[in-house]
């Protein structure tokens, strides 16, 4: 084997290993952005309890224990819908409702329908009684399904 032919096979087998690991990166880049203009838009909605009196630094802790509880279900149980989410710059909504029972209802509606959903209960060490049910994390999940649980919410 010639210099010339040598140095073909070399930069073609290194070109091969480039390839090998950039292809399928760039392809699920790709996949994920065709599917977020193609599919439904995907959001988190953050349920708070409004007649507990909880200041703001609370409410904000609460709403931030269920985005994280969410992700972490997520990963284990929807993780296409969640890179979606992540790629279309992981929009979240924060609405309010002023009764446990509620909380609890959309809660139940959320699961019936499939969707991704934590309940958030205080640690009692600050502003509420411990076990205090405080926040409902919902999703990622499509925006359609998401708004027909939580659409006639107000802003918090």
């Amino acid at each position: 084997m010639d210099w010339p032919q040598y140095n073909y096979a070399i930069g073609s087998f290194a070109f091969g290993i480039v390839l090998g690991f950039v292809a399928p990166k760039l392809r699920s880049a790709i996949h994920n952005r065709v599917l977020v203009h193609l599919n439904q838009p995907i959001k988190m909605v953050i349920v708070v309890r409004n007649n507990l009196g909880m200041g703001k630094g609370k409410i904000a802790s609460q709403c931030a224990h269920a985005a994280v509880q969410c992700y972490k279900t997520a990963l284990r149980m929807d993780n296409r819908t969640l890179k979606i989410w992540l790629a279309s710059g992981q929009p979240k909504v924060v609405v309010k409702v002023d009764t446990e029972e509620e909380l609890l209802s959309i809660s139940a509606l959320s699961s019936k329908i499939g969707l991704i959903n934590c309940l958030i209960r205080d640690a009692g060490k600050t502003q509420l009684e411990p076990s205090t049910t405080t926040v409902l994390g919902i999703g990622p999940g499509k925006k359609q399904d998401i708004d027909s649980v939580t659409g006639h919410l107000k802003l918090l």
